[in-house]
């Protein structure tokens, strides 16, 4: 076998291993709240509510379940997400969720108090950071308004399998 020809099936065999390591929320849950459930949900539309009622369903569901956002654009002006919850639960972003350019409160996203939650998805969280920076001094001086975050996850077990992260022991 050549170089050539055993390069190729490396890169397969490794490809084929970090696909078996990938995990796909619809089909590893034994429920899916899908976003499309909870209003008219189309592009661009404001999820903040639907959002935490999605997530309540799946907080105090008794198996394994999933919330899948779509792809696109979504408006989220805060999102609270607390535990303890019943049973594992798989975060599958695959849109984006904004956050409006004015912030309010200390937070943006915020997960709480959760174990064995699972992040993935090509999505993304977009905290309108080029709107935001423009509206504090922090880069001059150290004693500066905060702007809201995702929040920071204090003392947690990450396991980052390509797209996927899972969160573990969320105090």
């Amino acid at each position: 076998m050549s170089t050539k020809q055993s390069s190729f099936l490396i890169a397969t065999v490794l490809m084929l291993l970090l696909l078996d390591f990938t995990v796909d929320a619809q089909s590893s849950a034994d429920v899916v709240f899908s976003l499309k459930r909870y209003g008219n949900i189309v592009l661009g539309t404001d999820i903040t509510k639907a959002l935490p009622n999605a997530w309540k369903d799946a907080c105090t569901f008794n198996r394994s379940c999933a919330i899948v956002i779509p792809g696109g654009i979504f408006k989220v002006k805060e999102g609270i997400f607390k535990g303890p919850c019943n049973s594992p639960i798989h975060f599958q972003l695959g849109g984006t969720l904004q956050a409006p350019k004015s912030l309010q409160g200390n937070n943006w996203i915020t997960f709480e108090r959760i174990d064995r939650l699972t992040l993935s998805g090509q999505g993304v969280f977009d905290g309108q950071g080029k709107a935001a920076w423009k509206k504090n001094d922090c880069h001059k001086r150290i004693n500066c308004a905060q702007l809201p975050i995702v929040s920071n996850i204090p003392s947690a077990f990450l396991l980052n399998l390509g797209n996927v992260v899972v969160f573990r022991h969320l105090l």
